[in-house]
């Protein structure tokens, strides 16, 4: 799992779940946070939470706030034997997960390109693929209109302009935005 850098405590979007597959017994249909037991996580703030089982696979989210940054910290998960149906179940072993701060996307590749089409001078985004936004109406990187970039990714009509990039899941802006 992932945490947002550069500040290192809220789980980065799509990289905030963990999987536990259970290998014996049979899950029950109904798993809850009080069938598993989370250890290591850091007080106030993160909090883990069963939110569905899928055949003998719990899905568990990690959300919330850290108080401090983390760089890296290991967390087990211990699944209790009440999650299964088999009467008189042991708890599992500790299942280790990590939380890890995420490394940033390097933006220095990023350029424009400025090509006719027909009568019109465009700007292009190059270098660039879906894992990224650009705004051309951000003043700050941080607000305006954000859609996703992919290479060769035709921005409009030339004019004078700032095209802000950033990682997609950096929504707060505190990724490096680069600019023109």
């Amino acid at each position: 799992m992932a945490l947002e850098a550069p500040d290192g405590r809220v789980p980065m979007p799509n990289m905030d779940i963990w999987k536990v597959e259970v290998t014996t017994g049979t899950l029950k249909d109904s798993i809850t946070d009080k069938d598993i037991i989370v250890s290591g996580l850091p007080r106030g703030g993160l909090r883990a939470n069963v939110i569905g089982v899928d055949g003998n696979i719990i899905t568990i989210k990690v959300s919330g706030t850290a108080a401090t940054k983390i760089e890296e910290m290991e967390v087990q998960v211990k699944v209790k034997g009440s999650a299964v149906e088999e009467p008189n179940s042991l708890d599992s072993e500790d299942i280790k997960f990590n939380l890890k701060i995420s490394e940033a996307m390097v933006l220095d590749d990023v350029k424009y390109r400025l090509q006719y089409d027909g009568d019109q001078l465009n700007v292009y985004l190059v270098n660039t693929n879906n894992e990224m936004d650009y705004s051309i109406d951000s003043t700050n990187g941080i607000n305006g209109k954000w859609d996703e970039a992919s290479d060769n990714k035709l921005i409009g009509k030339a004019k004078p302009m700032k095209i802000w990039v950033r990682e997609k899941n950096s929504a707060k802006g505190i990724s490096p935005s680069w600019r023109t």
